[in-house]
Formats: C-alpha cells, structure tokens, sequence
C-alpha cells in the first residue's frame, strides 16, 4: 500500500518538503501537466489515508506539509453538507497533525463543480485554492478526536 505517483514525484516531495494529496490518480496526472517536474503530487487512490501512508509520509517522504486536496462533495459551500464535509476531511487528517503543518483544500467559493478534484478545472483555480488552503490544527479537533490520535500511531 503506497501512493499513486510516489516514484515520479518523491524526488520533488523531498526537495520541497511537501505533499498534495489527491484522491485519484487522474489529479495526480493533471497536476504534472500544470507543474511539470515541480509536481509534489501523489494519490490515495481511495478515499482514507492508511497507516502505512502517514509512515510513508513521515519515514520516507520526510514532509513538513501536508496539503489534502480531495475531490468537493457538497453544492454549496455555505450548507450544513459542506460544514460536515470539512469536518469529514479534518478528521482524516488528524494523525498527521502533530507531526506536519497540514491544509485542506476546500471550494469556499463555489468554483468547483460537484465531484471535481480541485485541479479538475484549469491551472488559475487550483492556485486560487492552495492560495486558500485552510490549516488545520489541534485546536480544530475535538478531546475524543485527540485521544484517537495518540493511539494511531
């Protein structure tokens, strides 16, 4: 169990010390023909982190950064379905937080249509959305989500 796109990109990974984080290996794709052999990019090919990809992350990769970029599951970003969503992908995030500065992408603005990865329009949005990456922290986790996280790992 690794990432889709580990074996192009984890020289770049390395040398910038982050991640983006996709669902699918088609964003993965689609980001090396925005960033060329600058692509930091890599897939769960799923939709879940592992165990064995947060080690990979921290053991291997040696990242700093950690940004998810998952594909937007809600119409509205201002709904309650776009609120628990948020909280969906925070809560896939927490093992990593202790350890790596971690964002999300999240459409506050609606540029995305449903069931699109955030570089599934053109270069300018997905820009647009790392320049909007929300960053998570303890703070943003709840006791019971604190206490999972200790035992993750």
């Amino acid at each position: 169990e690794t990432f889709y796109g580990i074996y192009q990109n984890a020289d770049t990974i390395m040398r910038f010390h982050k991640a983006i984080i996709y669902e699918g290996e088609k964003s993965v794709l689609l980001n090396r023909t925005y960033f060329g052999k600058d692509d930091f990019s890599i897939a769960v090919c799923g939709s879940n982190l592992s165990r064995t990809q947060i080690r990979i992350l921290l053991e291997q990769l040696k990242v700093n950064e950690v940004i998810l970029a998952f594909d937007k599951e809600y119409e509205d970003a201002n709904s309650y379905k776009a609120e628990a969503y948020n909280k969906k992908l925070i809560k896939k995030v927490t093992p990593l937080i202790r350890f790596h500065q971690v964002s999300i992408l999240f459409d506050t603005e609606d540029l995305l249509h449903t069931k699109d990865a955030p570089c599934d329009q053109v270069k300018e949005v997905l820009l647009r959305l790392l320049d909007q990456k929300i960053k998570v922290d303890l703070s943003d986790l709840d006791e019971s989500e604190n206490k999972q996280n200790d035992k993750f790992l």
